[in-house]
């Protein structure tokens, strides 16, 4: 995922670290659903943060 985002960003001219972050917030509020909290999201979001 977080190659994605680098290739992509790179491409566009993108800053990685806003968009990097961007992405997991926005991970983030699809991980949870009122009650419900969606495990591999915020696994997305823990690889995101990652190195």
């Amino acid at each position: 995922m977080r190659r994605r985002l680098d290739r992509i960003t790179g491409a566009l001219g993108l800053d990685g670290d806003r968009v990097r972050g961007w992405a997991i917030g926005h991970t983030l509020l699809w991980a949870i659903d009122g009650t419900t909290v969606w495990p591999d999201q915020i696994e997305v979001a823990r690889w995101l943060t990652a190195g």
